[in-house]
């Protein structure tokens, strides 16, 4: 099985590669290895919907993996959640599309109003799962929390590409998922959560990570 992993940020890529000792690039930007036996093809995206749908799109090009892991960290809506916890989507949907009536927001007129997770994939993995938001903003004020949350209450999380991924991979016919690590959470000080969570940022976290994509 060959599983494709994009995470946006270098400093998430590299804790990700680091997880992958044997990954060599075998394309500008693109690098391959084994995780658990399983064979990785990794890169970043940049951050934000159109790098991460043109990323996956050449991941899937010159790669053709079997499934597309969308990962790295997320901004924690659901006050269940703490910093440096592990969670997987069970559906990703836009918090910042509207197409008009009589479409659902966040719905790219033509397309699901929400994409799912492939089931194989969630069946393997054990952390709390939910619904992941997107959008082309870095969510840091209680007003947009608000209305995200307003839009879509069951929210566990928001970030910047996992959307456009998973509609990249939707169009492409390629199972998705995300797994992402929460860096901060929804009614605190999301800005000094976030400096913190980069300066104490446990390898685990993204160990957690290694062992889910050994398990898929």
């Amino acid at each position: 099985m060959k599983i494709g992993v994009i995470a946006a940020m270098d400093k998430e890529l590299v804790r990700l590669q680091a997880l992958m000792p044997d990954a060599c690039e075998i394309a500008p930007g693109i690098w391959q290895g084994t995780m658990g036996g399983k064979t990785v093809v990794m890169c970043g995206s940049g951050i934000g919907k159109v790098n991460a749908a043109l990323a996956v799109q050449r991941l899937i090009a010159v790669c053709h993996p079997d499934c597309v892991i969308s990962t790295g960290v997320a901004g924690g809506l659901s006050p269940e959640l703490q910093p440096k916890d592990v969670v997987a989507s069970t559906e990703v949907v836009y918090h910042d599309v509207w197409c008009g009536e009589p479409n659902e927001w966040g719905q790219v007129q033509g397309l699901p109003a929400r994409y799912r997770a492939d089931e194989g994939i969630l069946a393997k993995v054990s952390v709390r799962k939910g619904l992941f938001t997107s959008g082309d903003q870095f969510i840091t004020e209680e007003p947009r929390e608000r209305e995200i949350l307003q839009r879509f209450p069951e929210a566990l999380t928001v970030d910047m590409e996992s959307a456009a991924i998973a509609q990249t991979c939707h169009v492409k016919a390629v199972p998705f998922a995300c797994i992402r690590v929460v860096s901060d959470v929804c009614g605190k000080d999301r800005e000094s959560q976030y400096e913190n969570f980069w300066s104490q940022v446990a390898d685990n976290s993204f160990e957690a990570i290694r062992q889910i994509i050994t398990e898929i």
